[in-house]
């Protein structure tokens, strides 16, 4: 299970996904990360390991993101 909290300050709108993939699209499309947003100047949406660094999108435990794959921390 993957835990994408878009927001920083509290859990408001937090979801659980099954998928790693599903939890980044939500997560970019919540914050309107994209070329399909106008009046963005087009923001680049954000990989896996970018939310994960940035305390928005929670893995299993043991593991972290790498090149928007789920990798285990040995």
């Amino acid at each position: 299970m993957f835990y994408a909290k878009p927001k920083l300050n509290n859990s408001h709108d937090a979801q659980t996904f099954d998928t790693v993939t599903e939890a980044v699209k939500y997560l970019n499309e919540y914050n309107e990360m994209g070329s399909e947003y106008e009046g963005n100047n087009s923001v680049a949406k954000l990989k896996a390991e970018d939310w994960w660094l940035l305390g928005k999108l929670v893995g299993p435990e043991g593991t972290e993101f790498r090149d928007n794959k789920l990798v285990e921390v040995k």
